[in-house]
């Protein structure tokens, strides 16, 4: 689910209280159960730091909105057990390629905003690749204990 320039507002307004924001953005993008659910708490932080981070680069929030949209569709790669990080690396290009402008505009990037935007995918998403591949592509192990406690009145 993709989310909204007023998720992302609310977002950025909530960081006095991180976890509320956290479970406000969890919410906005239909994530159940983040924290105990590893694959769902994965893809809040990769998507809470992809937030932080275009604030933090001054990035406008139409910016921000196509970086998100990078980010999950990045998330979605991962979980393609055949998805090979070469293929990841050139659809992450092409992706930012195609909103590079010699002149600031809406939702697009400048060559400078696309070398800051890539260091930080780098440093991220794609030093960690193999471990959101298997992340999302093998399945977990659930062990579910239920305990019975009978207290006498």
């Amino acid at each position: 689910m993709a989310l909204n320039a007023e998720s992302v507002e609310a977002f950025y307004a909530g960081q006095s209280d991180p976890d509320a924001a956290a479970a406000a953005l969890a919410a906005s993008l239909g994530i159940e159960n983040h924290t105990t659910d590893s694959r769902g708490g994965a893809k809040l932080d990769t998507v809470t730091n992809t937030l932080l981070f275009s604030r933090d680069a001054g990035f406008t929030l139409a910016q921000t909105l196509v970086l998100h949209d990078v980010t999950l569709a990045l998330l979605t790669m991962a979980s393609d057990p055949n998805m090979e990080f070469a293929a990841a690396e050139a659809a992450f290009q092409a992706a930012l390629v195609a909103k590079v402008t010699a002149t600031p505009t809406e939702g697009c990037f400048t060559v400078d905003d696309v070398r800051v935007v890539s260091e930080h995918f780098a440093h991220g998403y794609f030093a960690h690749f193999k471990l959101y591949g298997f992340m999302y592509s093998e399945v977990q192990a659930v062990d579910l204990q239920k305990k019975t406690v009978h207290v006498e009145t």
